[in-house]
């Protein structure tokens, strides 16, 4: 099979390792991007699938892995490529704004966050959940020797940096290990030396801390997210519904080594046996050849035209399509139920 996988890139990010494991099972894959570091740079965002086809060649299967957007790009000639489309969307949590558009242009839709799916079909979009992962050549226990007793690798906002701040006060004594802008091997080597790593979702996501923790020897501490109970079971990592739930469950799993061992093990035996990126991208595969029948590529086009990443790319016959009165007036009331619940901080809960 002749494969295109378009993306933009990070060596660390969810689409390097979908990559490597779709390239070890189609050897004609080419990664294209944006970005510099793959097979075939394309200077714009402004990107022409018919003539990177040209240049490369017509595949079997276009794939297109989320990355961060920035300042938005646009497959210009997408709805009239009649090659068959697959996308797997990874921030649905956060970008669900652009991705019940982006979705609507392809064959077969995954996402990373299953909560979100049944908003997805609100908006006639069948999507398959397909969970993030770990890399176990990466995310492995490097180190036996425990440094600290709570580790967290990621970006500290005010609320993770209070978080922290409230532990050491809280739990005097214990050591506490943070850090940012830490990748690969490198961050899988500092998360291994802790007894316990934190999860701390964005906006309870099912993010890549939910798998690479456990799979470096950690005993993962996550706050209650649905869903998760489908991906560990609950003698494997160690949920909390509050603050004082933490304090208390950190003092017992610090205080009962046999118990911690025999937890974060079991956690990272289901890591790296089961959430892997081989098994997402054998999945993956698997659900498109299922399915044989292609369908129409569409758009319902109101928050194409109106809303970024994709707002530079306007064109006027878009304008003209979201004037079917029945299509658009349903979009502005699930938008408009969207931003309420988002602001009570419920959405897509």
């Amino acid at each position: 099979m002749k494969i295109i996988l378009f993306s933009g890139y990070k060596p660390w990010a969810t689409v390097s390792y979908f990559y490597k494991y779709l390239r070890k099972l189609n050897q004609e894959t080419v990664f294209v991007s944006y970005d510099k570091g793959t097979d075939f740079y394309v200077e714009s965002r402004k990107i022409s699938l018919k003539k990177i086809f040209k240049e490369i060649f017509e595949p079997d299967l276009f794939i297109y892995v989320e990355t961060d957007p920035g300042e938005g790009f646009w497959m210009e000639d997408i709805l009239e490529t009649k090659v068959k489309k697959a996308c797997w969307l990874i921030d649905n949590h956060l970008n669900f704004k652009w991705h019940k558009n982006l979705a609507k242009l392809f064959d077969h839709v995954f996402f990373a966050q299953k909560a979100v799916i049944p908003w997805a079909k609100k908006y006639g979009i069948n999507a398959e959940w397909l969970p993030l992962a770990c890399e176990p050549e990466i995310h492995k226990e490097w180190n036996k020797e425990k440094k600290y007793d709570v580790v967290f690798i990621g970006h500290l906002n005010r609320e993770r940096e209070r978080f922290f701040k409230n532990l050491e006060v809280n739990l005097k004594g214990i050591k506490i290990g943070v850090f940012e802008k830490i990748y690969l091997e490198e961050m899988a080597k500092i998360q291994s030396k802790g007894k316990i790593g934190f999860n701390l979702p964005v906006r309870k996501d099912i993010n890549m801390r939910t798998f690479e923790v456990p799979a470096c020897g950690c005993l993962l501490f996550s706050p209650h997210i649905r869903h998760l109970n489908e991906i560990f079971n609950d003698n494997e990592i160690v949920i909390y519904k509050n603050k004082r739930e933490i304090f208390e469950k950190i003092e017992y799993y610090l205080s009962n080594t046999g118990e911690w061992e025999r937890v974060r093990k079991k956690g990272m035996k289901r890591a790296r046996k089961e959430h892997t990126y081989y098994k997402r991208v054998l999945k993956f595969m698997e659900k498109i050849r299922e399915e044989k029948r292609e369908k129409k590529s569409y758009f319902d086009f109101y928050y194409l035209s109106l809303k970024k990443p994709f707002k530079k790319y306007r064109r006027a016959e878009y304008f003209l399509k979201i004037l079917k009165t029945g299509l658009l007036i349903k979009n502005l009331y699930l938008e408009m139920m969207e931003r309420i619940r988002k602001k009570s901080g419920k959405f897509p809960y």
